[in-house]
């Protein structure tokens, strides 16, 4: 409608569900951007509702975001049933910073309160930095609460050898077992050419079980 603000309304139908959003963004100059919107849905006689609101900043260092959205237990698209699971509620709120000489740090918290499944909360960290032109380092933590406590550790290093072509080294580790891959691989041209990747990986469990695997993939555009 302006530089300020957009309207939108989606509505999806079949024999048995229709359901009708309605939605809003906002922009707050250099505030940044707040979207909201609604849902309504009725299926075989049942009525359901859903709403979402986020809040998004970037500028040059820092950004941020903000969400919360939720279901009611009979809500209902063409994609979920009113007899399905849905989120009752879910929040995210995540915080970055980056800056050329430091590299690129965020961190995020979101959780979930599930109708039948169970509740689910999430906390991750997120770092990267270019340590030279074609060399790349990125690190993400995260600690899931669900039905048992899961930490993950994931690592890795990225290299560009030019226009089309790049490989990987990466660690993760999770649940008492490791994996160590690298990959190398070259896109096909845009036009005749060919294409590959080449795929090692190493797990060891905690129990002191190995397994050694990989994987070749060979391709070819022609006209």
């Amino acid at each position: 409608l302006n530089e300020a603000f957009t309207a939108g309304l989606g509505a999806e139908a079949d024999k048995k569900t229709l359901n009708i959003a309605p939605s809003a963004t906002f922009l707050l100059g250099s505030a940044g951007e707040v979207y909201t919107s609604a849902a309504f849905s009725n299926y075989s006689g049942q009525t359901g509702y859903g709403a979402l609101l986020s809040y998004t900043y970037a500028e040059r260092s820092i950004s941020g975001r903000f969400s919360v959205k939720g279901f009611s237990r009979d809500y209902a698209n063409l994609s979920i049933s009113a007899s399905q699971d849905k989120p009752k509620f879910e929040g995210l709120i995540g915080l970055g910073y980056n800056q050329k000489s430091f590299g690129s740090i965020s961190a995020t918290l979101s959780s979930t309160g599930n109708y039948t499944s169970t509740d689910r909360k999430r906390a991750s960290v997120f770092y990267s930095r270019r340590l030279k032109r074609n060399v790349s380092f990125y690190i993400t933590a995260s600690r899931t609460k669900s039905d048992e406590v899961v930490d993950e550790v994931f690592a890795g290093l990225n290299f560009f050898f030019g226009k089309n072509s790049s490989g990987s080294i990466n660690y993760s580790a999770k649940e008492g077992s490791t994996k160590e891959t690298a990959s190398i691989q070259q896109n096909p041209p845009l036009g005749t050419g060919f294409g590959y990747r080449l795929l090692a990986e190493r797990t060891e469990t905690s129990q002191g079980d190995k397994e050694l695997g990989g994987d070749a993939f060979l391709q070819y555009r022609g006209h």
